[in-house]
């Protein structure tokens, strides 16, 4: 391979590995890495939903059928929201970590293509 070629294939895997590390850094910065617990939301729902159950059972309750029917959608509501927020953060961690997997691929490849251009140099012309 001519040094032409591998100088741009070293430019061109550090200009990815930069990007990668940028958008990497950010998910960190953001804690979105890691797995979020929504125990606080989901003991919530679960709260709305006994009270729902609790009208629907008696029937002494027959007044709160509109305060019923407005929690029940919002329950509804509250769990579109609750899955939306599981699937994105799990998006989020999967992003994450093919970006590390990636960043480590690419460092890899940059130091192949230094050995190579390195290889039967002297010191000073040598890629570092």
């Amino acid at each position: 391979m001519s040094d032409e070629y591998l100088l741009s294939c070293i430019t061109n895997s550090r200009e990815k590995l930069a990007k990668y590390k940028r958008v990497r850094n950010t998910i960190m910065s953001h804690n979105l890495h890691t797995q979020r617990s929504l125990s606080g939301l989901q003991s919530y729902i679960d709260h709305c939903q006994k009270v729902v159950d609790r009208i629907d059972s008696q029937d002494g309750y027959g007044y709160l059928a509109n305060f019923r029917d407005k929690l029940a959608d919002d329950i509804k509501v509250l769990k579109d929201y609750r899955n939306f927020v599981k699937d994105s953060n799990a998006s989020f961690v999967d992003l994450y970590q093919t970006l590390n997997a990636k960043i480590g691929n690419l460092n890899a490849s940059i130091a192949n293509y230094k050995s190579m251009y390195n290889d039967g140099k002297p010191v000073w012309e040598w890629v570092w």
